[in-house]
């Protein structure tokens, strides 16, 4: 085969331009130390980095979230110990009012109510404008200065719903904890054709399918009930529509008993939150109830065992049957008015001791007894009507007395002050109130336990993570980092070899037909 002149150009051209090719990527890589600088250098080994990078960026992301559990722990455990140290406060007021008098047990009492108060801004914390033992309830202060009835919210949807009828909650509910009620359609159509599942978790497990209803009413159960109108029909459901309902239970606590989880590795995820039912609540676990504890503490502080009025004026024979042995200025219907409840916690009411000119003191005294159950009432050396509860346990006895007209109303002449008043058992409900003080202590500790154990977690998939992470970057570095030795070797070579081709292509380029004639 005949060699042209324009195959010889050619073949040089090429050679040149694949060599200064060369020496670009190996500048290249040099100046930017990465094999690898865009897709088309190695597809396979791109694609490989590319998992890596978006590995190490999930793991970053896992960090940062360990970070924010952490501080929020941290916070935590930190208002657990000041709650912890105000219990023992009041454990102590509480074991040094057995036997004083009356003013000391006011000045306890008010102590009793600074400890409240600030008991209640404990469990209100925030961080970073997040309530700490509201749950999931973030918006929702999670504890009121008074204990509220059980309430049903309103039913609210997602945003990204398709339904254009209108969805309506009612019931009363039955919970003894506050939850989040989801209902999630499974099947798009109008009432009767949809299918739907529910949830009592806030969306964490689901029932199993099942039709709605043409009439539109769903119970969720509790006494929750969702009514949904689809207009008949025109305005159906999309799949994956989502309804939500708050429910609340009865008491101090408002926010939600759902934990706040973050994902802090693959497939784990971590609760890093308390709430304020199993801390200061307990609801639904038989514990204690911090601040109802609190509260029945003050109250049997201020009674002064023997049931001081509302005026300060104490309960005795003279004040509250005044003159009821010779008074004449009575009417016939006048009575004693007893409410409250018993022994064994049952409500009691009984107006059938009616004020008569022979009515006395005791025929009182035998009323409470019999009604009240196992309690013993008499009149105290000083002259104060007193109630003693005799039963094991914590008591339950709560007396309600005053004096009332026929028609119901408070009988200024005879009562010793307008409107009843209630007697309790001071001593016993100290020493109960003792024994709640001390398990609410102890259930604050094992919550502060919560606190540690949930640390010493997070610090093992830390390291675990961090460990990942190490791999992670080893292995992105075999696959990225350029080899700048080696590369500087081949540089060096393909620096020889352009210098050789330029040298080859001048002469090339002067060569004609006379050289080849001489």
């Amino acid at each position: 085969m005949r060699i042209t002149d324009s195959m010889r150009y050619n073949t040089m051209v090429n050679n040149l331009n694949n060599t200064q090719s060369d020496y670009n990527d190996i500048s290249e890589q040099i100046a930017t130390q990465k094999k690898v600088n865009r897709a088309s250098d190695d597809p396979v080994t791109a694609t490989r980095i590319l998992d890596i990078q978006q590995g190490k960026a999930a793991i970053e992301q896992y960090k940062q979230n360990m970070e924010f559990s952490n501080s929020w722990i941290s916070a935590t455990s930190t208002t657990l110990s000041s709650a912890y140290d105000m219990l023992q406060t009041a454990t102590g007021i509480a074991l040094g009012s057995t036997g004083a008098d009356a003013a000391t047990n006011e000045n306890s009492a008010a102590n009793i109510q600074d400890i409240i108060d600030s008991m209640r801004s404990l469990a209100n914390t925030k961080w970073e404008d997040r309530y700490l033992f509201s749950g999931t309830r973030q918006d929702t202060l999670p504890f009121t200065d008074a204990p509220s009835g059980a309430t049903i919210d309103q039913a609210r949807a997602a945003g990204s719903n398709t339904f254009g009828g209108t969805v309506v909650s009612s019931g009363a509910y039955t919970g003894d904890t506050n939850k989040t009620y989801a209902l999630k359609i499974t099947a798009a159509g109008a009432l009767g054709a949809a299918t739907y599942k529910f949830s009592t978790d806030g969306g964490r497990t689901w029932s199993a399918d099942a039709p709605t209803p043409a009439n539109g009413v769903i119970s969720l159960g509790d006494g929750v009930t969702l009514t949904f109108n689809d207009a008949g029909g025109t305005k159906p459901f999309g799949v994956n529509d989502v309804f939500y309902v708050n429910a609340t239970a009865a008491g101090y606590y408002q926010g939600s008993d759902e934990n706040l989880s973050m994902t802090i590795n693959r497939g784990t995820n971590d609760e890093y939150s308390l709430t304020g039912a199993e801390v200061f609540t307990a609801a639904g676990a038989s514990g204690i109830d911090v601040f109802e504890t609190l509260h029945a503490l003050k109250d049997a502080l201020s009674s002064d065992a023997v049931a001081n009025t509302a005026g300060g004026t104490p309960v005795t024979s003279a004040t509250l049957l005044k003159d009821i042995d010779g008074y004449t200025g009575y009417s016939s219907t006048d009575y004693v008015h007893l409410a409250g409840t018993d022994t064994d916690g049952n409500a009691v009411l009984d107006n059938s001791l009616t004020i008569t000119a022979t009515t006395t003191v005791g025929d009182l005294l035998g009323k409470i007894e019999a009604i009240f159950g196992n309690v013993t009432a008499s009149i105290a050396s000083d002259g104060k009507l007193n109630v003693v509860d005799n039963t094991s346990g914590k008591s339950l006895l709560a007396v309600k007395i005053g004096i009332r007209n026929a028609d119901n109303s408070s009988d200024a002449t005879l009562q010793f002050n307008d409107g009843d008043t209630s007697i309790i058992d001071q001593q016993k409900v100290l020493s109960d109130q003792v024994t709640d003080l001390q398990k609410a202590q102890k259930q604050i500790l094992v919550n502060q336990a919560k606190c540690g154990t949930k640390t010493a977690n997070l610090e093992m998939v830390k390291n675990n993570v961090t460990a990942f992470d190490e791999s992670l970057s080893s292995l992105l570095s075999d696959a990225q980092d350029a080899n700048v030795t080696e590369l500087a070797m081949k540089m060096s070579m393909k620096q020889v070899s352009l210098n050789t081709s330029y040298a080859i292509a001048a002469k090339l380029d002067s060569t004609s037909i006379l050289n080849f004639l001489q």
